[in-house]
């Protein structure tokens, strides 16, 4: 808990294809260090096509103004 702010813990990296690269315990505050492939990231990115579907109508209230 960091103020009033509660943190539930169990971070953890993935590689861009979903491997798991590292995991943080719940009950104790960590930091956690991964290496990325940052070519294997960009080969991803570049057939994903995660952007496609974005809706920022969606959610751009939320946001406020100005940002998508």
């Amino acid at each position: 808990m960091q103020g009033d702010q509660r943190f539930f813990g169990r971070s953890c990296a993935l590689a861009p294809d979903g491997r798991v690269l590292g995991r943080l315990d719940h009950d104790r505050e960590d930091v956690l260090r991964v290496a990325l492939d940052l070519a294997e990231v960009a080969r991803y990115r570049s057939f994903t096509g995660i952007w496609a579907d974005r809706r920022p109508d969606l959610y751009a209230r939320t946001l406020g103004p100005g940002k998508d």
